[in-house]
């Protein structure tokens, strides 16, 4: 069948219908040329667009030119109205059914290219949930106090950690997050080397000053016995002086009375003689006591003045580097994942501040 176009009919009298060119028979071969259309590939999808277009061509030139004849006469334009309203009709009607295969292989087109897209995404999607998984920042935070042992054996995972094909073009961005992390993990390794090494000092110093506080005790036990044995033995001393000044006293009334007067003379004489002596020697007794006293409560001041002169400046950096971890400004995010992660890094640095003031608090 030759193409058909639209022509441009003569005005007739009003009593016949204008001629557009475009006959029954032509339209009824357009149907059937258009009818039982099969698109399944390029070449029919390219032919059956073809076809439309010269639907489209034709029908819309019917328009432009109903117009045209339109402006002549209004009866007459009624007319033509109607004849190109009949005509146009069919036209669509012979347009929908070549309509149909191609819209319905456009979608199965559309719907082929949206899988693959969403195949494509989902498999971009599952690397990059597998590198966050094994470097990402979840799995930072995760390791977040952790001893040296634990990042350690973290380390040697990640190490033995190796990106197959399926990574494909994101293979390159696995081994430098790789290594990132890998940075990241000999940091925190390295700062929790360094605090089980304070951990262990101070464990150290603590057991030295435990055992300074116990010798400090032992030597104040000794000084309170030897100040105890001394008291005990003046009161022997006493109790045998007055012991053997009543022995005299009882010998000297055996005697007769111009004998008592010479001995009780005698014995006044070595009485005086032997208080003062004795007199001195307690003086110098009580002497020696306080000094030995004196020098103790000296001895254990200095010792107890070097305990907290040794602990004075580990205390203070303690309780400096508490308040300065909470004095950490935390920035302000709006993600909820990051306000999440945030949250668990405020509480974990105002755990590490509490417990660096308590340990401080005990030294």
């Amino acid at each position: 069948m030759k193409p058909l176009k639209v022509i441009q009919a003569t005005p007739v009298s009003t009593t016949h219908l204008v001629e557009y060119g475009i006959t029954d028979t032509a339209l009824a071969e357009l149907r059937e040329k258009n009818k039982g259309v099969i698109v399944n590939d390029t070449a029919s999808l390219k032919a059956a667009r073809a076809n439309k277009s010269e639907i489209v061509s034709l029908r819309t030139s019917l328009e432009a030119s109903r117009k045209e004849k339109k402006k002549d006469v209004l009866e007459y334009g009624r007319k033509l109205d109607a004849e190109a309203s009949r005509i146009k009709l069919a036209l669509e009607e012979i347009e929908a059914l070549i309509k149909t295969p191609i819209d319905a292989y456009e979608n199965k087109l559309a719907a082929e290219k949206a899988e693959r897209e969403r195949i494509e995404l989902a498999r971009i999607q599952k690397i990059k949930e597998a590198i966050e998984l094994n470097f990402g920042t979840s799995a930072l935070i995760g390791l977040s106090g952790a001893d040296s042992d634990r990042l350690n054996q973290r380390l040697s995972d990640v190490n033995n950690i190796c990106f197959d094909e399926s990574f494909q073009e994101f293979h390159v961005a696995a081994e430098q997050q790789k290594a990132r992390f890998i940075l990241q993990l000999e940091s925190l390794i390295a700062d929790a080397e360094a605090k089980e090494r304070e951990q262990k000092r101070l464990q150290r110093e603590a057991l030295r000053l435990e055992r300074l506080r116990e010798e400090q005790e032992e030597r104040d036990r000794l000084v309170r016995e030897a100040l105890e044995s001394e008291k005990a033995e003046l009161a022997r001393i006493k109790a045998e002086q007055a012991a053997a000044q009543q022995a005299i006293d009882d010998e000297r009334a055996s005697l007769d009375a111009e004998k008592k007067a010479a001995e009780a003379r005698k014995a006044h004489e070595e009485f005086e003689r032997q208080a003062k002596a004795n007199a001195e020697q307690e003086a110098q007794e009580k002497l020696a006591r306080q000094q030995r006293e004196e020098e103790a409560a000296a001895e254990a001041k200095k010792i107890e003045a070097e305990r907290q002169a040794a602990l004075l400046p580990d205390k203070q950096k303690l309780m400096a580097f508490a308040q300065k971890i909470r004095d950490i400004e935390l920035p302000e995010l709006k993600a909820v994942a990051a306000k999440t992660i945030i949250a668990a890094c405020r509480n974990h640095l105002m755990n590490t501040a509490s417990l660096i003031e308590n340990g401080a608090t005990h030294l």
